[in-house]
């Protein structure tokens, strides 16, 4: 074959090796997008009421349609966290007795004196503390907000926002004696600008502030009357306080 039609061969099977790749990567790229977004999960989504009892013996949460809520580890739905929000602080409602909250589904919640719990019916109970309360329901699988519930004493009728103005939160490590213990705060809605920690001892001591998101205390006595108080700002001066025990082994 004369040089010049060879040369004019290896262009063209250059060409057609080019045009393959790009092929090739453009279908891989894709199936990795694709791939990606498959995988990605959205927010539990669910329409809910919540109102106080007229007797003043507890919050009445009802579901009036979305997803299907999950409300322990083991329970079928989107994991759900319930928080209500006094003029204290953040509580977790611990759940009795049920482990779902559906479309159509009702949960009462009441303070017990050391916490708030919640059932389909109404246990034992205190008055509900004096002030606003505010009920948080948090998608569990990604710690994001899915409903905040205003719920003002009296009796008034709740209204549902889609986020806080600024809240914050944080989990109670295990904590041993004598052993460093790291607190880590987390943003549930907001943008806080400065952190700050306390810790209560049994007996009434405060030790700290002590700054930053993260704080690393060393507890020195065993037992659970222990607590943990952060505080969060934001640039406008706006604060939100969360207060949790602390059981040191």
């Amino acid at each position: 074959m004369p040089r010049g039609e060879e040369d004019g061969v290896s262009e063209i099977v250059a060409v057609l090796l080019l045009v393959a790749i790009g092929m090739i990567l453009a279908g891989v790229i894709f199936g990795g997008a694709l791939s990606l977004a498959s995988g990605m999960e959205r927010s539990a989504y669910v329409a809910v009421d919540a109102r106080e009892d007229p007797a003043g013996a507890g919050i009445r949460l009802s579901s009036l349609g979305g997803d299907a809520l999950g409300l322990s580890p083991a329970s079928a739905g989107v994991p759900l966290e319930i928080y209500v929000d006094d003029r204290v602080g953040s509580h977790r409602v611990v759940p009795v007795g049920t482990d779902h909250l559906g479309p159509g589904d009702t949960l009462t919640i009441w303070w017990d004196g050391s916490g708030y719990r919640a059932a389909p019916v109404l246990q034992g109970h205190d008055p509900l503390p004096d002030g606003p309360l505010d009920v948080r329901l948090v998608d569990g699988r990604h710690h994001t907000l899915i409903a905040l519930i205003e719920v003002r004493a009296g009796g008034s009728t709740a209204t549902t926002t889609t986020a806080p103005e600024f809240r914050v939160d944080f989990a109670v490590p295990v904590v041993q004696k004598d052993h460093p213990a790291v607190f880590t705060g987390t943003v549930v809605s907001g943008a806080p600008e400065t952190w700050s920690w306390t810790f209560t001892s049994t007996g009434g001591r405060e030790y700290g502030p002590y700054a930053g998101r993260s704080a690393t205390f060393t507890f020195t006595n065993r037992g659970s009357g222990w607590k943990a108080t952060l505080t969060a700002t934001d640039p406008s001066g706006r604060s939100f306080t969360v207060t949790k025990p602390v059981d040191v082994q």
